[in-house]
């Protein structure tokens, strides 16, 4: 987890406990508790976070990025509970997704497979491909519901912040040959694409739930889940390179240009922890 991320609940924690000094001098029929917690688990892709996403059915697909995998994230997560059914509380996480392969099909999309010239055109004998991990990173606060307050304690969460994502750097080479009616044989070509890992940053909703079982004084293990949705734009300067053969002979080329797209972030995070409660 990034250490700027941890460093920025220690004002909340502060804050919580200036409050809880506060109410435990002026009164005791106030409820009030401070839990921290430290969890870790699986991320789980779920819808277009899971699939490669075609944005316009009309044009050539530009993004290269690959499909996000299963992954692991880690959580640290404090919460202020004022009453003995709500709270409030603030989390940061991070995860990182393995980055999966695009299909065939999809990487190299054609909108109009049929319109093409008889005279003459390009064809695909073979291609390589690598893509890198998704990483994504959030800070978040919102309210805490707690609905059932005996062992084990469940509690449900409503969460607001800021995201920031990284996409997957990514790599596709393509050898075939062009061909047209007047040119005698095959003309081999050769293309090279780098798209560089891109950084969105913007706003996430999380959906959660909490249960923790009490395991020793002030100490619980705590369960998870998260549901976490947003949509990314990402935008960045991919490369090319490569060559292409015609009757006047072998020409190479390099040059760049810029790859935008968006898409969306949705995790389904279930975590394994534990959390001490500061009465």
């Amino acid at each position: 987890m990034k250490s700027s991320h941890a460093i920025l609940l220690i004002p909340f924690l502060l804050c919580c406990h200036f409050i809880h000094a506060q109410v435990d001098s002026n009164s005791t029929k106030f409820f009030h508790k401070i839990k921290l917690s430290i969890s870790g688990g699986i991320a789980f892709p779920v819808g277009k976070f899971s699939t490669f996403e075609i944005e316009d059915s009309t044009k050539y697909t530009e993004n290269i990025a690959g499909i996000a995998g299963q992954g692991y994230n880690a959580k640290l997560q404090a919460v202020y509970q004022f009453s003995k059914s709500f709270g409030v509380n603030m989390m940061v996480y991070t995860s990182v997704n393995k980055g999966k392969a695009v299909d065939e099909d999809d990487l190299f999309y054609d909108p109009q497979p049929y319109s093409h010239g008889l005279g003459g055109g390009s064809v695909r004998t073979s291609y390589t491909y690598a893509t890198e991990d998704w990483h994504t990173s959030s800070i978040l606060a919102g309210i805490v519901i707690i609905a059932s307050k005996d062992n084990p304690i469940i509690s449900f969460r409503i969460n607001g912040g800021v995201q920031k994502v990284q996409s997957p750097e990514s790599q596709l080479s393509v050898s075939g040959y062009i061909w047209q009616l007047s040119w005698p044989g095959e003309h081999p070509y050769q293309t090279h694409e780098i798209q560089p890992s891109m950084t969105s940053t913007h706003f996430v909703i999380n959906l959660g739930s909490d249960i923790e079982f009490l395991v020793a004084k002030n100490w619980n293990v705590i369960g998870s889940i998260d549901y976490i949705i947003s949509r990314a734009s990402f935008s960045g300067q991919s490369s090319y390179t490569g060559f292409y053969t015609t009757d006047s002979g072998q020409y190479y080329y390099e040059n760049s240009g810029t790859t935008s797209f968006e898409k969306n972030i949705s995790l389904i995070n279930v975590n394994l922890g534990i959390s001490y409660a500061f009465k």
